[in-house]
């Protein structure tokens, strides 16, 4: 009598409410639960620094493939910037020191531009090419007649800060004696035609990153460690592929700026024994069991301190989620009267470990 008389008095407290409100009371407790502060990755992710090598920045990536890609389950593998001969980089002027890897990816027409818009913009210096030089010197200096043509050739060098044994070096390299054996050679047969160094096309499912394979692996390296670790302490994996950043100020007069994420792919990360030469491990990435995300922390952040509504990314009719291009033109809009704030189209690899506000539903989702 008395658990009877018990349920009915539970029965008359229960609220029964629909799957609209109840949808609601979750978003609500999720918001709530939500870190607002610069300690939030998903509101300051720090993607221009170098020390920590957790977040990896890919150039020339078409988004909409690699995301097609990865839903349709495959494996997205890593490329660097071939690493240069030392000949082929003195051929080019760099005597003292290497070029660095964005250097020396330009003369191998490799694509550096970490944004569509930067597709047709240079980013160094223009380098000198040995052979280009050679050719119009000894030109210029059989039109006006010198008489000691070697001499004036090693002359005309020496002031261009070109060392006579590297340029040596570099006609080696290309199958003359020295500088002698190339004059006679030009002599003879006119211009050499030595073809620039360029680099082959990136494999189909591989993210190229504008480094030298040492520097690569060591970011990939940091990367696995930290989701590695999160998946065996915490049974949850941090590791996501971003697409586009909104670079953020607290406020129209400050000078410091926040990079947000806006649109994160879960993926999971594996490593094997690699069979290439000067590479201890490969890695790849391949999509995780979760649906891509929202930045709700950014969201929120906008709404409670801006009055700014950050746009939700549509489903089209085919149920397929919206064009990034087109979500991310609507995100432009939204932000556009804020002053200094900008959206960036940037590829970035790396771990986000916070605290996974969607799971107070139980779903896991």
């Amino acid at each position: 009598m008395q658990n009877s008389e018990q349920s009915k008095g539970l029965e008359a407290a229960t609220i029964y409410v629909s799957e609209h409100e109840a949808a609601a009371t979750l978003d609500t407790i999720r918001r709530k639960l939500l870190d607002l502060s610069l300690r939030n990755k998903l509101l300051n992710t720090p993607i221009l620094s170098k020390s920590s090598k957790q977040f990896l920045k890919f150039a020339g990536v078409d988004s909409n493939k690699i995301i097609r890609d990865l839903e349709d389950g495959k494996d997205i593998s890593f490329a660097c910037v071939p690493d240069p001969e030392p000949e082929q980089a003195l051929r080019f002027g760099f005597q003292n020191e290497g070029p660095k890897a964005e250097q020396w990816a330009e003369i191998l027409g490799i694509p550096c531009w970490l944004e569509p818009q930067e597709k047709d913009k240079k980013t160094t210096e223009k380098t000198s090419d040995l052979f280009s030089l050679l050719n119009k010197e000894i030109t210029e200096l059989s039109a006006a007649g010198t008489s000691s043509l070697s001499r004036a050739l090693e002359e005309v060098l020496r002031k261009d800060h070109w060392e006579l044994t590297k340029v040596n070096q570099v006609l080696a390299y290309e199958g003359y004696k020295d500088l002698k054996g190339y004059l006679q050679n030009f002599r003879r047969n006119g211009k050499a035609r030595i073809p620039s160094p360029k680099a082959g096309p990136l494999p189909e499912r591989h993210l190229r990153a504008i480094l030298y394979q040492k520097a690569l692996d060591g970011y990939l390296k940091n990367i696995y460690r930290t989701y590695r670790g999160g998946v065996e302490e915490l049974g949850i994996g941090t590791l996501y592929l971003i697409f586009g950043f909104l670079e953020w100020r607290e406020a129209d007069s400050s000078s410091k700026s926040y990079y947000a994420p806006l649109v994160t792919y879960p993926v999971e990360m594996s490593s094997k024994r690699s069979r290439k030469a000067g590479v201890l491990y490969e890695y790849t990435i391949s999509a995780a069991n979760e649906e891509p995300q929202q930045n709700l922390s950014l969201e929120e952040k906008l709404k409670t301190d801006y009055n700014v509504s950050l746009p939700q990314r549509r489903t089209d009719e085919d149920g397929s989620l919206e064009d990034l291009e087109k979500y991310f033109d609507r995100v432009e809009k939204a932000v556009s009267l804020k002053k200094d704030w900008k959206l960036h189209r940037y590829v970035v690899l790396g771990n986000l470990e916070f605290f996974k506000t969607h799971d107070v539903s139980g779903s896991g989702a």
